[in-house]
């Protein structure tokens, strides 16, 4: 199956999926050397000898000469990340950080006004990294709020945020100060693993139920319950729908693991189109998880198993772009999970962005291994001076296939 890279209204210009060979990603990690695909040639920025450094290391997608739409620009796994010092007794004796100094197991992550908000299940909190004012702390600290497994955080556009909290079984909500409001759930209501905000909407995927359910966010109220495209275009309900988002225009997007794709609904919730399929090639899924949608319907997909992030068009539905992929190097993932995107306050990563590249929004990805903590990139393209266009060459998603993580670093998700 060909993947035609015609992008219509995405400024006339095309995007293009890196067609690097598979190279062996070595992980200096607790499960030990394994070959995962890799989006970009390693030895491009790192010549024959040794790891690159974040700081010294551009990493585009597509790496040059074509011209790049995706830049990684850091990475946040602990409090020095942030310029925070560290220290202590048994940081000088051991050489291990204090647990509150660095993530553990983070599901999903947002960028909200020089912030992150980080669901990290392992350390049962919301981890709040202020990048301008260099702290990390817990939210709902001051209030005594205990979370069990928050696993996501969804932002609203009056700075609102809902903490999907699977092990208590409820929504969590903060005003746009960060103070505790309320708790939005009933004992049996649902089993949450992501939430969305749309308008006064609240969107909950209800893994458990195998069901999205939408509610008043203001009020709690149920509206209505939705289990999948019932039948349609020989599509059943939903089996696993593990992340959701809500696009600028309304439509709602849910990744179902198990059925390894990803579908989009309208306002009134009649199947568009999905995406992907179960494989192990350009435009297929093995471990389909969050997602995210641009102004312009450009759909983002992380998938655990492959270790990377897959972008879609929305005029048919085809792959434009994959980044990331397996490996010790800057901007590679380690089981990615949550995928976020942010139009405000860029200027906070304005001395990451490369100056040959024009930065549009930055992605979030949140790695489930700490080692790879929480990874942003830009989105762009790249000044045409400087880089080539190859973007006619089709994409052939039969040919190349993805190599993916082990079952057992999959299985500890």
């Amino acid at each position: 199956m060909k993947h035609n890279q015609k992008l219509g209204h995405f400024d006339r210009t095309r995007l293009l999926v890196a067609q690097a060979p598979s190279v062996p990603g070595n992980r200096i990690k607790c499960l030990g050397t394994k070959l995962v695909f890799s989006a970009i040639m390693l030895l491009v920025f790192t010549g024959c000898g040794g790891k690159a450094s974040l700081s010294s290391v551009t990493r585009f997608y597509p790496p040059p000469p074509q011209m790049p739409r995706v830049q990684f620009l850091v990475r946040y796994q602990n409090s020095q990340d942030l310029g925070i010092k560290s220290g202590g007794f048994r940081e000088f004796v051991t050489g291990e950080k204090e647990q509150n100094d660095q993530l553990i197991k983070p599901h999903a992550a947002v960028y909200h006004q020089g912030k992150l908000y980080i669901a990290d299940s392992r350390r049962f909190e919301v981890v709040v990294m202020d990048i301008v004012n260099k702290t990390m702390e817990p939210l709902g600290k001051e209030e005594g709020i205990v979370f069990a497994k928050p696993m996501f955080v969804a932002i609203a556009d009056d700075g609102f945020k809902y903490i999907a909290d699977n092990g208590r079984k409820r929504i969590f909500v903060f005003n746009e100060k960060d103070e505790y409001q309320s708790v939005i759930g009933e004992d049996g209501q649902f089993s949450p693993t992501c939430v969305a905000v749309h308008g006064d909407k609240l969107y909950v995927a209800d893994i458990t139920g195998k069901e999205i359910e939408i509610l008043n966010r203001k009020t709690g109220e149920l509206i209505r319950t939705f289990s999948g495209p019932e039948d349609e275009a020989g599509f059943g309900p939903f089996r696993m729908p593990v992340n959701i988002t809500v696009s600028p225009k309304g439509h709602l997007f849910v990744s179902d693991m198990l059925a390894n794709t990803v579908y989009e609904f309208d306002e009134d919730l009649k199947l568009v189109r999905n995406y992907g399929r179960p494989g192990d090639t350009y435009g297929t899924f093995t471990r389909a998880r969050g997602l995210a949608v641009d102004s312009a319907g450009l759909l983002s997909v992380a998938d655990a198993a492959f270790e990377n992030v897959q972008m879609f068009e929305p005029e048919e539905g085809n792959l434009v772009l994959f980044f990331g992929g397996s490996g010790g190097e800057p901007g590679d993932m380690y089981l990615p999970s949550g995928v976020t995107i942010s139009y405000s306050d860029l200027d906070v990563f304005k001395s990451f962005v490369d100056p040959r590249f024009e930065l549009e929004y930055v992605i979030v990805v949140a790695n489930q291994y700490s080692q790879d903590g929480v990874s942003i990139y830009g989105f762009g393209k790249g000044d045409e001076k400087h880089f080539e266009d190859f973007s006619s060459t089709p994409i052939d998603a039969d040919s190349t296939s993805f190599k993916t993580a082990s079952d057992s670093e999959v299985g500890n998700e």
